[in-house]
Order: structure tokens, then C-alpha cells, then sequence
């Protein structure tokens, strides 16, 4: 079959690519012909824009200018960064919105969020749109932030209407489409977790790291952990720390990182001994990889949560900026691979019965 898959292909995020990736491999491994239809709006766009002349001239009004200015050559070296993956691993499969499809797939990733720039959600990513398809279904879907109002609830039943088949990440967001009169919800996996390591190696090779045992923080826009703790935790173990951030920031080094490209991302969690992650993906690519961690996220730890009680690992989720314990019991590894295959087995039956 040719599926075509609307999610955030061309963003400037770690997980996003990594998650677009994994449901193309996914795909790809069942023998279909696979492709990202190529949706990606000025307001997708203009959020990794590396300079506006806009917001350059707004600094200036905030004497910020020199710091808008330095930010922007660190966004320029990211975005070139991820702009060399594209070309190998997204841009030659990209198809214009009017190509005919047997079967859509929407997901997976947050792309049923409220867009801010819309001050709504988006009809385009629920299968209101002009795709030419047989069937339009989503996968392992996320909103988020749940709507908390009726109006918004009313406004997603509405919208969740144009899919004939409906796969969500989270445990909440399967509860809420439940009780709006979505009988059949299935709850799968984040693709990234549907590959196993030899799968990733395989997919998107990786150079060895050769220099000491490290442990990886991985942040977001919010680090939820006390960096102190961090350092006494990795000190106390003999290992370096690396900081990788997943947003540009103004300034890099050796050991704090903001520009890599995704073939590092995977590169860093391949080779770390520990992670810290205050992200869902970097949690699955522990998970994938196999390695020790702690999470820890400021809001929305619902998937996260998810992810954890399936695999039975909730006592790695920290509360923010909260004490990491030295002595704990390593994770069993062999019970988790053996919980996520019963769910990775369901995740997979649901895209092979989509023709």
C-alpha cells in the first residue's frame, strides 16, 4: 500500500524527527510504500526561524539586540545541523499534499494540540483537509494539554469525526475521547519504541563515542532537575556529565550541547552509562538503549507516566528539582523489554490491519 503520514516532520526537535522516522521504518518494514505529505504551515515554520527582523528590531527597543543576535547564529548552526539529516533521512520522502494515498496516518507526536498561533486546533492534522486518500486514520495521536472547557471538547469530537480509526499515546487522552462516545480508542505505543536498538542502528548508523563514561541530561525548554544533584549524583558514580538541550541556547561547549544534529542525538543516548531526562523521547531511547535513568518533567508527565507503569519502571519518575536517590535497584531491563513486547506486539496489529 502507499500510506502517507502527517505529523511535525520538519521540525527542529529531537523527538518529533525521531517519531517521524519511526513510523516511516514501521511502515517501511511491512513491505509498504511510505511518504510524509508535506503540510507544514507558515506558523510551523516561523517558530525555527533563525532570525526575524521583527523580533531584531523588538530586542533593540529591549536592549537585548547583542543576545538576539548570538541566539541566532546558534539557531542558524542547529538548523543546518538538522538540515543535513533532512537530506538524507526526510526531504526524499516528502510528497506534495495532492498525492493519492491508499491510507493516511495521523501521528504520531502532539498534533492535536491547541496551536497558539491559531488559538485552536488545527482541522488538518484530524483529517479534515483535501488529501486524497481511501482511509484516514490516526496512530499513537497526543494532544498535550487536554481541552478543559466544553466548548473545546465539543470542537475535538467534531474534528475526531473525519478518522475512521483512532490509535492515541496516552492513558488520559484514550479516557477523554471514551467518554466524548469514542467506543473503540486504541492506546499505542510512541513509534520510536516499535524498532529495537539493532533496528535504530541499522536504520541510522551512528560512530562509536570513545572518550569516558558520561552521563546524559537531557532538558527541554525546563530542566526539572536540580543541576546540583545531577553533579553529585554523576561525581559520586565517576562520570562526566553532558548537557544536551533540546532548544537552542546562546551559548555551547563541550560538555553542554544545543546545535547536534538528530544522528548525535542518538549517538549520545547510545553511548551514555546513565540518563536524565526531562523529555518523553529521551526516556524512550533510555528505554530503547537499554540504559539507567531518572525522568523528571515540570507539566504534562502524563505519557510519560503511561510509558512507565507499562513497563514497570515507575519509581525512575522524580518529582521536580527533587533528591536523586544513589542507592537504587537497577533497572531490569529483561522484565521491561518483556512488558513493551505485548505492547509493541498490539501496536503493530493495529498499522497491519489499516488495509
Amino acid at each position: 500500500m502507499k500510506i502517507g503520514i502527517v505529523t511535525y516532520h520538519r521540525t527542529l526537535n529531537y523527538g518529533a524527527v525521531m517519531q517521524s522516522l519511526a513510523t516511516r521504518f514501521a511502515l517501511e518494514e511491512m513491505g509498504h510504500e511510505v511518504y510524509y505529505v508535506d503540510y507544514w504551515p507558515d506558523y510551523h515554520r516561523k517558530i525555527y526561524e533563525c532570525f526575524s527582523f521583527r523580533k531584531f528590531v523588538k530586542n533593540i527597543f529591549k536592549l537585548h539586540a547583542v543576545s538576539y543576535l548570538k541566539m541566532s547564529v546558534w539557531k542558524k548552526r542547529r538548523h543546518d545541523n538538522f538540515d543535513a539529516f533532512f537530506k538524507l533521512y526526510i526531504y526524499p520522502y516528502c510528497r506534495p499534499i495532492d498525492e493519492n494515498y491508499d491510507v493516511v496516518i495521523y501521528g504520531s507526536d502532539q498534533i492535536w494540540r491547541k496551536q497558539n498561533a491559531l488559538r485552536t486546533y488545527n482541522p488538518f492534522y484530524f483529517g479534515k483537509n483535501n488529501i486524497n486518500a481511501k482511509h484516514h486514520v490516526s496512530y499513537a495521536a497526543s494532544m498535550g494539554i487536554l481541552p478543559d472547557n466544553d466548548t473545546d471538547k465539543a470542537k475535538v469530537k467534531e474534528l475526531i469525526s473525519h478518522l475512521e480509526k483512532i490509535s492515541v499515546r496516552e492513558d488520559d487522552l484514550k479516557r477523554m475521547l471514551m467518554d466524548l462516545g469514542y467506543g473503540n480508542v486504541a492506546l499505542s505505543l510512541d513509534p520510536t519504541l516499535l524498532l529495537n536498538s539493532e533496528q535504530w542502528n541499522r536504520q541510522v548508523p551512528t560512530p562509536p563515542y570513545d572518550k569516558e563514561k558520561y552521563a546524559l541530561l537531557y532538558t527541554i525548554k525546563t530542566n526539572a532537575f536540580d543541576l546540583r544533584e545531577v553533579r553529585r549524583f554523576t561525581d559520586s558514580k565517576g562520570m562526566k556529565l553532558i548537557i544536551l538541550n533540546g532548544y537552542a541556547t546562546s551559548q555551547e561547549t563541550d560538555t553542554n550541547l544545543t546545535t547536534v544534529g538528530p544522528s548525535e542525538f542518538l549517538q549520545l543516548f547510545k553511548n551514555a552509562d546513565y540518563v536524565f531526562s526531562c523529555s518523553f523521547h529521551g526516556l524512550a531511547f533510555s528505554i530503547i538503549y537499554r540504559k539507567q535513568f531518572f525522568a523528571s518533567f515540570v507539566k504534562n508527565a502524563g505519557r510519560a507516566e503511561t510509558l512507565l507503569n507499562l513497563v514497570g519502571a515507575s519509581h525512575r519518575l522524580l518529582a521536580p528539582m527533587g533528591v536523586i536517590p544513589q542507592d537504587i535497584k537497577p533497572i531490569d531491563f529483561e522484565d521491561v523489554q518483556a512488558r513493551l513486547a505485548v505492547a509493541k506486539q498490539e501496536s503493530l496489529k493495529f498499522l497491519s490491519q489499516l488495509q
